[in-house]
């Protein structure tokens, strides 16, 4: 078994699981159990029909099914039905899915036809969002998935929340790819929590923030993804922990601002910037 604390035995061509010091940790009374322990849960068969032992609770799930997959956290899908159980047997969802996968822990995708989007499903059972892939990556705490050949969302596995949809014209295949803290598309899309910011030239980290050039302006993002200054400038520059010099060419101005987007003072001259 995966879990090296435990052992599949056989007794009389019944199989039980027993642990280092040879006790029984799971009954001898099935015809086959899998090597897969997840969250706890162990996969038994009597005759041909599956259900799930739970280590240290007892079977959680009758045998009663001729196939069951493990979403994690304690949730399983029935095919044969179509429908999600907890580790009780209980329903834990209205609709009928066709298939259903794990995606990832408290996460899974599942589909009512062939013919329709995949539905991402969280451990609570909530549609929170679709895709129109099943292929997704996952980077940094994000599950990107991809909604068309150009576009992708990505899905905050912390917070349970999804960016807005992004695209990645110049190749649909790449993935974006880590940036500090956070993660940057070929497109020089910037994802940072559940923001996006999009740059017409690369962002630029400072340790004082994220730069971001867009139509020819600047604007200064926090490692949230938060705009720092209350409106883009021609010119943006971190002067130092307290201090950030803006150029606002339209008026002839060159100002200071602080790290709350708040004005501290204009100065006449560019030298006096310094």
């Amino acid at each position: 078994m995966k879990d090296k604390r435990y052992f599949i035995a056989q007794r009389n061509g019944i199989f039980g699981v027993i642990d280092y010091d040879k006790n029984e940790v799971v009954p001898f009374l099935y015809d086959n159990i899998l090597h897969q322990v997840k969250d706890g849960n162990i996969p038994v068969q009597k005759g041909k029909d599956w259900g799930i032992y739970k280590l240290n609770f007892g079977e959680v799930v009758p045998c009663n099914y001729s196939t069951i997959k493990n979403l994690g956290e304690n949730i399983f899908f029935i095919p044969s039905k179509g429908f999600i159980i907890d580790n009780f047997n209980n329903p834990i969802i209205k609709t009928k899915f066709l298939q259903a996968w794990e995606f990832n822990g408290g996460y899974s995708i599942a589909r009512k036809n062939y013919s329709e989007r995949f539905f991402v499903i969280n451990n609570k059972i909530e549609i929170i969002g679709k895709e129109s892939f099943k292929a997704g990556f996952f980077e940094m705490g994000y599950w990107f998935l991809r909604v068309d050949h150009t576009s992708w969302i990505a899905l905050n596995t912390k917070t349970g929340n999804f960016t807005n949809k992004f695209s990645d014209s110049r190749n649909y295949k790449s993935t974006p790819k880590k940036f500090h803290d956070g993660l940057l598309t070929n497109d020089n899309i910037l994802i940072l929590g559940d923001h996006i910011m999009v740059g017409t030239k690369k962002p630029e980290y400072t340790p004082f923030g994220y730069l971001v050039t867009h139509n020819g302006s600047q604007q200064l993002y926090n490692k949230k993804g938060e705009a720092i200054l209350p409106k883009e400038f021609p010119f943006v520059r971190p002067v130092d922990n307290q201090r950030i010099l803006v150029k606002d060419e339209s008026k002839h101005i060159i100002s200071y601002y602080n790290y709350e987007g708040q004005k501290i003072k204009d100065v006449e001259r560019e030298a006096d910037a310094i």
